[in-house]
């Protein structure tokens, strides 16, 4: 796991803000943290829903490690499991840390295994389909332990009801403990991070300007569930 790699993080971040919807920061990261603060912000807020976060943790589409990283350095887990069909290569590195190449839906995870799972701006690959998208919430529910949670985030067109989302929840022994818009958050993120990519790196410039569009039409949340158990 590399914080250097420019791919370490892949979400969108998260930026706090006070009463008067102006941005505030509350964590403090090593140096080689600065340039990634936001994204990292957005996993200590999703591990911030859940009290006393412990056990064993999955991360969803971990990428390159960045939440997974999150995880080993801040909180106290027994194991981290970061899943994804291109994950980092040396986690070796870290006794507790294990990557694992693989599609989710079609994983070889024991069940009732997890205490959380996250799954961080990887849901909506899996909504491409009816098949996909009730699969992936069958796998969770297996792979949960009773009362474990699962929190994602999820775009949502404005305007829109999430009643499939509902209803495929509840059918899968799952509840929905948590809803919260953070959309107004993920905008000031992607904001300071296109003035900052704005004189020096074009491309990032022009993709940050993309999300901002994309934000204007559709609505960014978090969703807790939590398993009734068995």
């Amino acid at each position: 796991m590399d914080p250097n790699d420019p791919y370490f993080f892949m979400n969108y971040g998260y930026c706090a803000l006070d009463e008067n919807n102006y941005p505030i920061f509350s964590h403090h990261f090593p140096l080689v943290y600065n340039k990634w603060k936001y994204q990292a912000n957005l996993y200590f807020y999703i591990l911030s829903l859940i009290d006393n976060p412990k056990g064993n943790i999955l991360d969803i589409g971990c990428g390159q490690g960045g939440g997974v990283s999150i995880f080993n350095s801040y909180f106290n887990f027994n194991k981290i499991v970061g899943l994804d069909l291109n994950p980092p290569k040396n986690s070796s590195l870290y006794s507790n840390v294990e990557f694992i190449s693989s599609n989710f839906l079609n994983n070889n995870l024991p069940s009732y295994s997890f205490d959380i799972i996250t799954a961080i701006q990887t849901f909506e690959e899996f909504t491409s389909t009816s098949k996909t998208f009730t699969l992936f919430f069958k796998e969770i529910s297996r792979l949960l332990k009773p009362q474990g949670s699962i929190i994602f985030t999820c775009f949502q067109l404005l305007n829109t009801d999430n009643n499939d989302l509902t209803s495929e929840i509840k059918s899968q022994n799952l509840y929905i403990d948590k809803e919260i818009d953070i959309t107004k958050n993920v905008i000031y993120s992607v904001h300071i991070d296109s003035l900052r990519y704005k004189n020096n790196n074009e491309e990032m410039y022009n993709i940050t300007r993309k999300i901002k569009e994309k934000l204007l039409y559709c609505s960014y949340k978090i969703y807790l569930l939590k398993s009734y158990g068995i």
